[in-house]
């Protein structure tokens, strides 16, 4: 697992569910923790605040998503390794420079630009 994969979490609560769920890890923390943003394709999408994955994105088909999904603002969770399902797809190019500048993580999307 790395920085920007997409992987499918077990039991993280967002308002009454608590489904599995697919998450964008954004931060690793040693030895068996990460911090993901948790995401949703439900119909509770608030432009203003999170971060959308357009199904018609140059990049959206390496996230693994299956359709339109959005990051849901605010709502970094600290989970153990061991709450993680799978990983389903990763976060590639521009859609994931966006998403980075997005979640404040605007030295990320600077260093991923050099590459």
């Amino acid at each position: 697992m790395r920085i920007l994969d997409v992987v499918v979490v077990k039991g993280i609560q967002v308002g009454k569910s608590d489904d599995r769920r697919p998450c964008i890890i954004i931060e690793m923390r040693e030895p068996m923790w990460i911090v993901v943003v948790p995401c949703s394709s439900s119909d509770l999408y608030d432009p203003v605040r999170d971060f959308m994955f357009h199904d018609w994105h140059e990049d959206f088909s390496k996230t693994g998503f299956v359709r339109s999904t959005y990051a849901i603002d605010g709502a970094f969770i600290e989970i153990p390794v061991s709450d993680v399902a799978k990983t389903i797809g990763r976060l590639e190019g521009d859609l994931a420079v966006d998403f980075l500048k997005w979640a404040a993580l605007d030295d990320s999307a600077a260093d991923l630009q050099k590459l």
